[in-house]
């Protein structure tokens, strides 16, 4: 049902928020890419701080979530701008 993630073992963080949006880094091909061309409404999750509670059986963190739509950048301008925050 699902494909395999390319490249799993170079996996990286690849995401920049910049100019009150969320942008991110991935191939020409793929499941990302596919998935957008179907569909391009996206749900972004970040979780941080996380600490495992073992004798309550839980565990603490910080979680935000962004609903929007994804979009590939056509202007060089803006792709210099986004590709220089990733360095």
């Amino acid at each position: 049902m699902f494909k395999n993630m390319r490249k799993s073992e170079r996996q990286l963080d690849n995401d920049v928020y910049l100019n009150n949006s969320i942008y991110f880094h991935c191939a020409f091909e793929g499941n990302k890419i596919d998935n957008i061309n179907f569909n391009n409404k996206v749900c972004f999750c970040v979780v941080e701080n996380t600490e495992i509670i073992p004798n309550n059986f839980t565990t603490k963190y910080k979680s935000a979530v962004a609903f929007g739509q994804a979009f590939s950048i056509s202007d060089e301008y803006e792709k210099k701008k986004v590709l220089y925050e990733f360095i």
